[in-house]
């Protein structure tokens, strides 16, 4: 019985009499906080002339086992197996190292040693390995998905899409609340519309060199006309 009926109902009191209840009262807006680490994954389609003709704010629910796998091993400064998107079975740790860098311009030759580490998602332009990736998969999500179903690969030939750069943004808070952007924009010049239907990101490993998925999202189909362009934003958010 909600407050409503019992506010109109009759009641027996303790004499055995009939009484009707008279209770004034004021509905109170209740929000539940949710707290901790959460997720939501932004959609915003632009046509040729760069203008946005769709957004879409979605949920992001599904970091998969790979996530809490790495993160054990930052955690513990230890291994675990993890499964890579060529779905083979790596030895996943935070390693650094050293790499040589030779390049020449205008016949001038530079080079230097530099070093890399960590879990990577950013990525070059064109490079669709790691980073945020898009797919036409439908199949539902699991906690051991290593890769997205059907991943849209880099390229101008049918049913590909041209990865820009993936970028990893500064973290800004305000007030309780702390965020991290992962962004990435895919460009539709196969000469056909292509559907997006799965979207995810994977990261670098340096040493031994792999790609490993930590997120993969179902998301509402989202048609990509030639020559259109769909920017993807994954909001990583804690809450205090």
């Amino acid at each position: 019985m909600n407050v409503d009926d019992h506010v109109k109902s009759s009641g027996q009191s303790s004499l055995g009499l009939s009484t009707r209840l008279n209770v004034n009262y004021k509905m109170q807006k209740r929000q539940v906080e949710i707290k901790g680490l959460h997720a939501s994954i932004k959609l915003t389609l632009k046509d040729k002339d760069e203008k946005t003709v769709v957004e879409k704010d979605l949920p992001a629910n599904s970091f998969v086992l790979n996530f809490m796998r790495l993160l054990y091993t930052a955690m513990t400064a230890s291994t675990h197996n993890v499964t890579d998107t060529n779905g083979s079975v790596v030895t996943a740790k935070l390693a650094k190292i050293e790499q040589h860098v030779h390049y020449e311009v205008e016949y001038k030759e530079t080079e230097y040693d530099r070093y890399i580490a960590g879990y990577q998602a950013w990525a070059p332009k064109e490079d669709d390995s790691h980073g945020v990736m898009v797919g036409g998969g439908t199949t539902t999500v699991t906690e051991e998905d290593y890769r997205l179903e059907a991943k849209i690969p880099n390229g101008l030939g049918s049913g590909q899409m041209i990865y820009l750069y993936s970028r990893v943004g500064e973290t800004q808070t305000v007030g309780n609340e702390a965020h991290l952007f992962i962004t990435r924009s895919f460009i539709n010049h196969s000469g056909d519309s292509i559907m997006v239907r799965e979207v995810g990101v994977a990261v670098m490993q340096v040493s031994p060199t792999a790609n490993i998925l930590i997120i993969r999202d179902l998301v509402e189909e989202t048609e990509v006309p030639n020559d259109y362009t769909l920017d993807v934003q994954y909001t990583l958010e804690i809450t205090v």
